[in-house]
């Protein structure tokens, strides 16, 4: 794989590694951050069954007072020389996203249940994993698709395209990829670009274009700097220095 797979499950294997990090640091935060929306969602849901006349309960998502809600990369801190710590805050933020996704189910809250997929699906691609990201990309396109969520739909067929170049197929996964940036670049938004243009980066240096490989990662970098997106900008320089090893 060029040595970004290989590089990524080396830094797995070592306590405290980079991968490990940014799941940790990502899981926990995103599930701060859905356990949150789903504690307003239900609060709404009681609000409104009390108007009508209809029984309720009160959800037991309620926000956290440990740690501020807000963004995920922002919302939770680790000390990173204490690996196996990490590790476990991984495994807790994974579980916790596994519950927002199946209670915003039960609670059949649709745009929360988007959220939820695309950030299990970004995790997922963290950690290198085509397989999980095809499962939940997946869901996520046919959700979207259902509810009209035209920002979650662009998410999960991006996601899905890198998919098929991780799996070897970058004829079609590279197209697909750069028709999604397309998209989300005509809505103005650059929240997910940086994280997209490093996803494109990866399947060109795959199909052994490392030259268009390294301008994309460096307009990600670029765009991280101008727009201060903190939370991508160490993935980033890690992807530049492995297209740049292989030159």
């Amino acid at each position: 794989d060029g040595g970004i797979g290989a590089d990524a499950k080396s830094e797995r294997q070592h306590d405290g590694g980079y991968e490990t990090r940014v799941a940790a640091q990502g899981a926990n935060g995103v599930a701060e951050v859905l356990r949150y929306h789903l504690h307003e969602g239900q609060a709404a849901r009681v609000a409104a069954s009390s108007a009508w006349g209809v029984s309720g309960s009160t959800s037991a998502m309620a926000p956290s007072t440990s740690r501020p809600v807000g963004w995920p990369f922002a919302s939770f801190r680790i000390s990173p020389p204490e690996g196996a710590v990490v590790a476990a805050g991984a495994d807790a933020g994974f579980a916790l996203i596994d519950e927002a996704i199946s209670t915003a189910k039960e609670l059949k809250d649709s745009y929360t249940l988007a959220m939820a997929l695309a950030w299990a699906a970004g995790l997922a691609h963290l950690e290198r994993d085509p397989a999980e990201v095809d499962r939940l990309a997946s869901e996520l396109i046919e959700l979207s698709t259902r509810h009209h969520f035209a920002y979650f739909l662009n998410q999960g067929s991006i996601l899905r395209s890198w998919v098929r170049s991780a799996s070897g197929n970058t004829a079609e996964g590279i197209p697909g990829i750069e028709q999604g940036i397309k998209e989300l670049r005509a809505t103005g938004s650059v929240l997910d670009l940086d994280t997209h243009l490093a996803g494109k980066a990866e399947a060109l240096h795959l199909a052994d274009r490392t030259s268009e490989a390294l301008e994309a990662i460096n307009e990600a970098v670029a765009n991280a700097e101008r727009f201060e997106h903190g939370y991508c900008s160490a993935e980033l320089h890690r992807l530049r220095g492995v297209f740049l090893a292989t030159l």
